[in-house]
C-alpha cells in the first residue's frame, strides 16, 4: 500500500504479467481470479496517510512453499519497521521467536512491533500471562524491550490498539 494521486490496484501474475484492475473493489474477491492467482498486490491510494512510506504484508513462514517465504525473507532487511502478528493460541511455538529475533541482527528492540492478535477471545488474566510469556520469549531471544500489544483486530477502538497505532505512527 502507497500513496499516490489517484486509487489503482495492479495485481503481479507469477509469470510476470501484471493486470491494471478496473476497480480496488476487485480486493474484495481475493478468491477468485487475478487477486487469488497473484504473486504481488500493489495498492496506490490518494488518501494514504505517508507520502514517502509503503506498507508492505509479506505471506507467513508456515507456507509450504518456499519461494513464498523467501519473498518475506528478502524484503525484510530494507524495512524501517516490523510488525509481526502473532495468533494468541499459538505462543508457544519456539520457533516463531527464533525467527523473529534471527530477523532483527541488529537493531532488534529498535524496529520491532509485536501485536498477540485475537485477544477478543481470552479474558484479562489470561491475556496478561499471555503477554508475559511473550516477552519473556523475546527476552530470552535478546530482545530486550520488546513492543507488546495485545489486541483483537476486530475491536480497532480499544486502548491496545489505539496505542499500538500511535506508537507505530510516532516511529516512523
Amino acid at each position: 500500500i502507497m500513496k499516490g494521486v489517484t486509487a489503482v490496484l495492479y495485481s503481479e501474475q507469477p509469470n510476470g504479467d501484471v493486470v491494471m484492475h478496473q476497480s480496488i473493489n476487485d480486493l474484495k474477491d481475493l478468491y477468485s481470479g487475478d487477486i487469488a492467482n497473484a504473486s504481488k498486490v500493489t495498492l496506490i491510494l490518494p488518501d494514504f496517510p505517508f507520502g514517502d512510506l509503503a506498507i508492505t504484508d509479506t505471506p507467513g513462514l508456515e507456507d509450504p512453499d518456499q519461494t513464498i517465504v523467501q519473498r518475506t525473507l528478502d524484503i525484510l532487511p530494507d524495512t524501517d519497521a516490523i510488525v509481526v502478528v502473532l495468533d494468541v493460541n499459538y505462543l508457544q511455538s519456539e520457533v516463531e521467536f527464533k525467527f523473529i529475533s534471527s530477523l532483527l541482527r541488529e537493531d532488534k528492540d529498535k524496529k520491532l512491533f509485536v501485536v498477540i492478535n485475537k485477544t477478543d477471545e481470552k479474558t484479562p488474566t489470561e491475556v496478561e500471562k499471555l503477554e508475559k510469556l511473550c516477552r519473556a520469549h523475546l527476552i530470552s531471544h535478546n530482545i530486550h524491550a520488546p513492543r507488546i500489544y495485545p489486541l483483537s483486530a476486530k475491536e480497532t477502538g480499544n486502548s491496545f490498539f489505539v496505542q499500538f497505532k500511535h506508537d507505530l505512527f510516532d516511529y516512523l
